[in-house]
């Protein structure tokens, strides 16, 4: 839009990294050691607000609700907020 100001929507895809170091020690009675890690594929459906600053750079917040794939482990859903500038060079 021509306006400084303007609504957007977007879908984006999200690879999330997941890594864990789980230790449990009681004295004399039992000492566990697990790590693990796992990769998950997600969407988020978002919308927000596009803020033109100059020629040069845009502010978004954006606001949206994501899930990830199964894939074994079991899916996530929840939302997520984002802040970003956009950096133009041409």
């Amino acid at each position: 839009m021509d306006k400084d100001l303007s609504p957007i929507v977007g879908l984006d895809a999200n690879v999330f990294f997941n890594s864990y170091n789980y230790e449990q020690d009681i004295d004399k009675i039992i000492s566990l050691t697990e790590t693990g890690s796992s990769v998950f594929l997600g969407l988020q459906l978002r919308a927000g607000l596009l803020y033109t600053i100059n020629d040069s750079f845009d502010l978004e917040f954006n606001f949206g609700r994501t899930a990830t794939l199964e894939n074994g482990d079991g899916n996530f859903k929840f939302w997520r907020m984002g802040l970003g500038i956009t950096y133009k060079a041409w």
